[in-house]
């Protein structure tokens, strides 16, 4: 609340019968004003270019919250707001005045435009007024790092709130990563700055790098140069378009910038025989820790992800009913790849046993990224690859391998592997018996 309640605070009425808004600047914040400009005045006087009361009092209590808000931010010393662009636009705000740059009044603002702005300014030290009806302080400029952080803290606040905070960890990663490429290559250009050549200039970076012209130079893949280039036309068009700057959003540089990705990466898939006869053989899974050794049998027969597997919780493991299943499903603490991935796996063989062990799921891995890498090392060490290509990944790939060979529907397959479903779609997989058939013709 306001030390004072007049209606007609910092309103002075003049000889002519007209409204003047007159304030004094509370010390402290004086104090850092005059940090940046000495000439800072102790009283802010400034017409209202009115003489009827009810108008004076609205203009006065748009001036009066601008006022307030830019003095909060002088006096917190380090905040953006501070720098010339920022303070007059804080005080153009103030007088309710449209902040335009220097160069676009002089092309585009009418004489009579420029002599009411020039009459505003209250003095030859008023320079933040002189900036904010003028336009001195030029055009908006944001560094890559503070848009990238408007971006995650603001725009992608609500989509980033179901992640995890491994899952945050990745997707900050992944675009820091692109930022920082982008910085490598074009230098430290502020975001508005960016151009389609400087967009393209990243993009032969890429090329060159995907298509290198010495044979003896490794290529990298085109996913990777894919996600930089979606990283950078997201921060780009989002932040853009957020600061209100449409045209330059709709025109975004890194449009349409993508490479062609025909590589195949898919993990070869264990053989049936290979599973049963080296590893689900007695003893072979032993000196694996049991947790890790759990989730691995818990893959063999639902084809779920890793991921998927060590971050079920107690409420999504349903073993009391007459199918027990996996429910994978999103949740308030972690979000899922697709909507496609949510689905119900009916549990057999060994990944029932597994489970009904870890009744709890797998605190140890869970919302962390080490159960691949243990997994991996161990199979590695004790030759439980049937091919240098295997991975934890080709269990998932088993499964599917044999859902194909049992004559599955091509439905009910996707359903179980959490896949799009690109035909249409008639609700049958989601049938926790029909599941349950498919999963016992091919269950180790």
């Amino acid at each position: 609340m306001r030390r004072t309640e007049s209606p007609d605070r910092h309103l002075q009425k003049r000889d002519d019968g007209g409204y003047r808004y007159v304030r004094r600047v509370p010390a402290r914040a004086l104090a850092a004003l005059r940090r940046l400009d000495p000439a800072s005045p102790e009283t802010i006087r400034r017409s209202l270019d009115t003489h009827d009361l009810t108008a004076a009092r609205a203009k006065r209590d748009a001036m009066e919250q601008a006022d307030d808000d830019y003095w909060a931010q002088a006096e917190a010393g380090d905040r953006p707001a501070l720098d010339a662009y920022e303070r007059a636009i804080a005080r153009a705000r103030s007088m309710r005045v449209e902040y335009r740059p220097s160069g676009e009044l002089v092309s585009d603002a009418t004489v009579d435009e420029l002599l009411r702005r020039i009459a505003l300014i209250t003095g030859p030290h008023d320079r933040v007024t002189a900036d904010a009806v003028l336009g001195a302080a030029g055009a908006k400029t944001t560094s890559l790092d503070d848009a990238f952080d408007t971006f995650e803290k603001t725009i992608r606040k609500a989509a980033l709130a179901r992640k995890s905070p491994l899952q945050r960890q990745k997707w900050r990663q992944l675009k820091q990563r692109g930022i920082a490429n982008f910085r490598a290559v074009s230098g430290d250009l502020t975001i508005e700055a960016i151009t389609r050549g400087d967009a393209r200039k990243f993009y032969e970076w890429w090329l060159a790098r995907i298509v290198p012209d010495d044979p003896k130079v490794k290529p990298l893949s085109a996913s990777a140069g894919n996600k930089d280039m979606d990283s950078m036309r997201a921060l780009y068009g989002e932040f853009m378009a957020y600061t209100g700057h449409e045209a330059a959003a709709s025109a975004n540089p890194f449009a349409g910038l993508r490479f062609e990705d025909r590589s195949q990466n898919t993990r070869p898939a264990f053989s049936e025989t290979w599973i049963r006869t080296k590893i689900l053989v007695a003893g072979a899974l032993d000196d694996l820790n049991t947790e890790a050794r759990l989730a691995v049998l818990a893959i063999v027969n639902t084809g779920a992800r890793p991921s998927e597997i060590v971050n079920l919780t107690a409420d999504r493991i349903v073993l009391d009913g007459a199918i027990p299943y996996l429910d994978i499903r999103e949740t308030a603490e972690r979000e899922l790849k697709v909507v496609a991935t949510a689905r119900r796996i009916p549990l057999a063989g060994v990944s029932l046993e597994a489970m009904r062990q870890a009744k709890a799921g797998f605190p140890r891995y869970r919302d962390r990224d080490t159960l691949s890498a243990t997994v991996n090392k161990f199979f590695r060490l004790k030759k439980l690859f049937e091919t240098p290509g295997n991975s934890l990944y080709s269990f998932r790939h088993s499964f599917e391998a044999r859902l194909k060979l049992a004559n599955v529907d091509e439905e009910l397959r996707r359903y179980l592997l959490g896949h799009s479903i690109k035909r249409p779609k008639y609700g049958y997989s989601e049938d926790l018996q029909w599941s349950a058939a498919a999963i016992a013709k091919v269950a180790l």
